[in-house]
């Protein structure tokens, strides 16, 4: 049981009513208020016919007939608008014409037009502190708003909807920008949940021909009265506080004040190897490699400390073991703190790349191996540049390692469902193992209140069952003890067909063969 009332800051959440454990369900939303992104083909090619006729984007093939009915593709962007906000740009406009062209009940319009989105004017008064970010964005609403005027037809029926009034569309726009969900869903009360970095909820989505359906699951013990709360961030969630940070200011238009991000503790996802204990050669950006793998785990590390009030003067890194205290400011060390900025904002940039590659090729026909290939290289080259700079233990290098370590799982068991599989599989499934343990140390280093198994489910049970494929007795046990790291995970967000699959993994040495194959011994075990 939930309800809204005012929180903290002077905005409004979502409340817990009774306690919650790990794994209860909070609530559940079968059908959101509305759909801000087309849900049909056809209605997506009717809105693209009440459009101005453009030229539309093409792929480098040429246009297709998907090409002439995609609204995303029809969507042209100003050259006045910041590359930053193309995706917000087109995603602004294709929300207010779904919000035109739908045939939602009154009522849920209305639901949906109460909620939170930055004031159009300045005699509304916002909870929120950052009235240039908010600014920013009303600005790119504005003209979105003046690209839906010039673009529809004055004949077609979307220009003649009463719902088409600039300040309703405009406020549409904003409220898609802080609100939706995946496929542009927004919700009565899910909608609502504020964002945490530290959750104590998460969403569980529906599968299948049940998509539309939402579910919020606790992922810590909540008590009566508690805020429930989730996060916005994806991937980032495991990245430093300047970098979610600037996350959440530039998409959903908040400075986070979350107990994770005020704590004047150390930051420990934005660890980089001590330049007093570990001193980088004169002229060298780069770390030894010995320092850089830190395969000893020996290496000391600085991490990124701030007073409680966030004094910008006051921000520094500071060494858990020589304790030294260094400054942005410092001469000595000014050139490291510029070369971790550029570092991690290129790679947040790759992140945002790779992900809509990765979304690209879901809906493309066919597997273009080219194609993987070059994913792949560019992923490891920026995984070495990460490595070399910014050390082992820094969430740039980690997150880049999750993903690289997803797709050798995948090349793996694509190579154990042929006929090749040699014993240079065991030294490929010896690397994974690597990089998961090194991955499991990252986030248990975070602290957070999420399961590991959030983050690491997946690429576990993939190693475990490279290990498994192995058919000695010693492997799989090995695979059972990976198991047994994301098992109370599995048990209480997994659905029941994962949750066989793993059992299925953590028995496998019970059934082994006691004699296995020479040549699966070959290499001797994978354990190290």
């Amino acid at each position: 049981m939930t309800e809204v009332r005012a929180e903290s800051l002077g905005g409004s959440g979502l409340f817990a009513t009774q306690d919650y454990q790990i794994g209860d369900q909070i609530l559940q939303e079968n059908t959101p208020l509305i759909h801000l992104a087309p849900t049909t083909k056809e209605l997506e090619s009717a809105i693209v016919g009440a459009l101005v006729e453009q030229t539309i984007e093409t792929n480098p093939a040429g246009t297709t007939d998907d090409d002439k009915r995609s609204l995303w593709r029809a969507i042209q962007v100003p050259a006045s608008i910041k590359e930053a906000h193309y995706g917000k740009f087109k995603g602004m406009v294709q929300a207010a014409l779904c919000f035109a062209a739908s045939e939602v009940s009154v009522d849920s319009k209305q639901r949906f037009l109460k909620l939170y989105c930055p004031p159009l004017t300045t005699t509304e008064k916002s909870p929120s502190a950052n009235s240039e970010a908010e600014a920013d964005i009303i600005e790119v609403s504005k003209q979105a708003l003046q690209y839906v005027k010039e673009n529809i037809r004055i004949d077609s029926n979307l220009a003649q909807n009463g719902a088409m009034d600039d300040g309703t569309l405009q406020k549409v726009m904003l409220l898609w920008s802080g609100n939706s969900f995946e496929g542009g869903r927004v919700y009565d009360s899910i909608s609502r949940i504020n964002h945490s970095c530290d959750p104590n909820a998460v969403v569980q989505l529906g599968l299948g021909t049940e998509q539309d359906r939402q579910s919020i699951v606790a992922c810590a013990p909540i008590a009566n009265g508690d805020e429930i709360t989730i996060s916005y961030l994806g991937l980032l969630l495991y990245a430093d506080r300047p970098t979610r940070q600037a996350s959440l200011l530039g998409t959903k238009h908040f400075t986070c004040a979350c107990d994770r991000c005020k704590t004047s503790l150390p930051d420990n996802a934005s660890a980089i190897p001590c330049p007093i204990c570990h001193p980088r050669r004169t002229g060298q950006r780069q770390l030894d490699e010995d320092v850089q793998y830190d395969d000893e785990q020996s290496v000391h590390y600085a991490m990124i400390r701030q007073t409680p009030d966030h004094n910008a003067a006051q921000k520094r890194m500071e060494c858990e073991h020589c304790h030294a205290k260094i400054f942005p400011s410092d001469s000595n060390h000014a050139v490291l703190w510029k070369i971790a900025t550029a570092v991690t904002d290129k790679t947040v940039t790759f992140l945002r790349d790779h992900a809509a590659m990765e979304k690209n090729k879901l809906n493309d026909d066919g597997d273009d191996e080219e194609a993987e290939q070059v994913r792949e290289e560019l992923l490891e080259q920026q995984l070495q540049i990460c490595s070399s700079v910014l050390g082992a233990q820094h969430w740039t290098t980690n997150i880049l390692l999750l993903l690289l370590l997803d797709q050798k799982l995948q090349a793996l068991h694509g190579g154990l469902l042929s006929d090749n599989q040699g014993e240079a599989d065991l030294g490929s499934i010896a690397e994974a193992m690597d990089m998961l343990e090194r991955l499991f140390r990252y986030v248990n280093r975070l602290g957070l209140r999420l399961h590991r198994g959030h983050l690491l489910a997946d690429v576990t049970m993939g190693a475990a069952r490279a290990l498994v494929s192995l058919g000695d007795t010693g492997s799989q046990k090995y695979a059972a003890e990976w198991m047994a790291k994301v098992d109370d995970y599995v048990q209480s967000f997994e659905p029941e067909d994962v949750q066989k699959v793993a059992h299925a993994l953590k028995a496998a040495w019970t059934r082994a063969d006691l004699n296995p194959s020479p040549r699966k011994r070959a290499k001797g075990d994978v354990k190290r």
